[in-house]
């Protein structure tokens, strides 16, 4: 079966996005975002791949992230923070961060403290999430399908100010006045910004400010 033109229009632009990248230097991330990398993008999609279970469970255990050299991260579900091993280590090699593993920690379990939490960094789960979307090409792949599905800014994003960009301020305010298809968002874009269109949206609904509503 062909795909929408939703869905169409979807894989054209993220197409055009890899080809844009490949032709282009990007403008820097924020600053927020100078010490992130491999780490930052492997410990958020793993935590990403197990949201529906810890949404689920009624209470909110600690959880340890681990790779076959041991822990690299911690995250409290209850206070969406989590720390992570400071990069520059030898568990940011990539072949160490392939097979993460998350594991739900006893009740009693807290985040790290003391001299146990000297190598690690406290960052929010919603800054993992929306640099996740900005910086990882294969996060694109975690947008659901956007057959019969209208775009709508649910609420606005909760990251500081400083992570914003122009172009996301003018896609928020585009999404916040009527549920869009996204072949009818594309025209309304500066061009500039269409560039970006693919990551701009993953990082939104990543984050919880995108939603898609059915087409009646």
């Amino acid at each position: 079966m062909p795909p929408s033109s939703n869905e169409a229009a979807w894989l054209a632009a993220c197409e055009a996005y890899h080809q844009y990248k490949l032709m282009h230097k990007l403008p820097s991330l924020p600053a927020a975002f100078a010490n992130f990398g491999l780490l930052h993008i492997a410990v958020t999609e793993a935590l990403w791949d197990r949201r529906g279970e810890i949404a689920q469970k009624k209470t909110k255990p600690v959880m340890h992230v681990v790779s076959s050299a041991g822990l690299v991260a911690a995250f409290s579900p209850a206070q969406r923070m989590v720390q992570l091993r400071d990069s520059g280590t030898a568990l940011d090699r990539m072949d160490r961060l392939s097979g993460l593993i998350v594991r739900s920690m006893p009740a009693s379990a807290k985040l790290l403290e003391g001299e146990a939490a000297k190598e690690f960094s406290e960052v929010p789960l919603i800054l993992l999430l929306w640099h996740f979307g900005q910086a990882a090409e294969h996060a694109l792949e975690h947008m659901p399908s956007l057959h019969k599905k209208r775009l709508f800014l649910r609420r606005f994003p909760s990251v500081e100010p400083g992570i914003l960009q122009m172009r996301h301020l003018r896609l928020i305010h585009t999404l916040s006045r009527d549920p869009l298809s996204f072949d009818s968002l594309l025209p309304m874009m500066k061009e500039a910004d269409r560039h970006f269109v693919c990551p701009d949206l993953t990082s939104l609904y990543l984050t919880g400010a995108l939603q898609l509503k059915s087409s009646s």
